[in-house]
């Protein structure tokens, strides 16, 4: 009965250890994807001025919200990330990019601050 008691021991420390170490990845993890994320609108942010400084035509995406007559349909545009739109077709899903994606939940003075030259 001892080696038992001696053997749950090891293994419930053995767990603790795992669990310690999966919580320290998982939050190494969010902190990576927290810093992917910032250096990606910071290079996207640098990206648009360098071009608009060039003159390039700038291409903005605005997902409208639902009509009163479409609020049961299911939505077929998704948005991934501010620059990303997922476009649900019968062929299959297919992906855009644009240099900036409005949702429906954006205002206009929001969509008028990011558009405004």
């Amino acid at each position: 009965m001892m080696q038992v008691e001696k053997e749950q021991n090891k293994s419930m420390e053995r767990i603790s250890k795992f669990e310690k170490e999966i919580g320290s990845i998982l939050d190494l993890n969010r902190s990576l994807v927290e810093d992917f994320n910032r250096e990606r609108a910071l290079r996207k942010m640098y990206f648009n001025r360098v071009e608009e400084l060039k003159g390039k035509i700038r291409v903005f995406c605005r997902v409208r919200p639902f009509s009163k007559n479409e609020k049961s349909t299911e939505a077929v545009v998704h948005c991934s990330d501010p620059y990303t739109v997922l476009v649900d077709a019968p062929k299959g899903s297919k992906e855009f990019q644009f240099d900036r994606v409005f949702t429906a939940h954006d205002t206009q003075e929001q969509i008028f601050c990011d558009t405004q030259v």
